[in-house]
């Protein structure tokens, strides 16, 4: 099975439609999506002058027919983090699940705060995470969880919001996850490599490819910050995953993030 993470940039980067096309992955794990589905072709200015695309979801539905999509808002109006639009658009993640493959189960739920349909607010929105249950070709499951980690003007360490999010994160895992059940967890978790609610996850036998595989930087040449906070994707997996490979690949640039891509069985 193959499963790409990525944080999508918005679709500011035309060419993103055309790499998901190619990429033939099984599972589509994506943050930053948009979707105005009463303003088809929106796009709307973000603050550095570049172009969401408001319709992101429907569009990368359109390239991706073979899959089924889900889309899991947490908050409305919000470009970004203290970034608003006035164009009805809602913000959150996106799965998309090939559909040959049967899906047994379903878990949605905030892992921090609530949603929030007010068109402005300050930082940090709201946060969501997303896991499916799938079924095998051998008859074994995998469950796959996706968290687009909440964004902080203060930067990517420790905090009392982090740490909230992390504690539900965790309630979501244990109602999502099996014991001893195949799982990877994935996103832009936009947290440092020491940071608390990896290191517990890792404390809990989750083995952190990130970590493993000695990958140093998550970021495109669209991100132009330096040292520690180029880290921000993770992709973890339980120790029932066999890890047939796993890549980090910096070209072509379809985003600010690089993909995540896990082939493993």
């Amino acid at each position: 099975m193959r499963i790409l993470s990525l944080n999508t940039y918005g679709g500011r980067i035309p060419r993103l439609l055309e790499y998901l096309r190619h990429q033939d992955a099984d599972v589509y794990c994506l943050s930053e999506m948009f979707r105005a589905p009463d303003s088809p072709g929106a796009q709307a200015t973000d603050d550095d002058g570049s172009l969401p695309r408001l319709d992101l979801f429907d569009d990368i539905k359109a390239v991706l027919p073979g899959h089924e999509g889900f889309f899991h808002p947490f908050a409305k109006y919000h470009l970004n983090d203290g970034v608003t639009t006035l164009i009805p658009a809602y913000y959150g993640i996106a799965t998309f699940v090939r559909s040959t493959i049967p899906i047994l189960a379903h878990h949605s739920d905030f892992v921090f705060r609530n949603y929030t349909g007010k068109p402005f607010g300050e930082p940090p929105l709201p946060r969501n995470a997303h896991s499916v249950r799938l079924a095998r070709s051998d008859g074994s499951t995998l469950v796959v969880t996706h968290l687009h980690g909440l964004w902080q003007k203060t930067g990517k360490g420790d905090t009392l919001e982090r740490s909230q999010q992390a504690l539900g994160l965790f309630d979501l895992l244990d109602r999502s996850v099996r014991t001893g059940e195949p799982a990877v967890l994935c996103g832009d978790l936009n947290v440092l490599p020491e940071n608390a609610m990896l290191e517990i996850l890792r404390l809990r036998g989750w083995r952190d490819l990130i970590r493993e595989y000695d990958v140093r930087d998550t970021r495109t040449s669209l991100y132009d910050k330096p040292g520690k906070s180029r880290y921000a994707d993770y992709l973890l997996v339980t120790g029932g995953v066999r890890v047939n490979d796993f890549l980090v690949p910096n070209e072509p640039e379809v985003s600010d993030h690089r993909p995540l891509i896990l082939d493993c069985a």
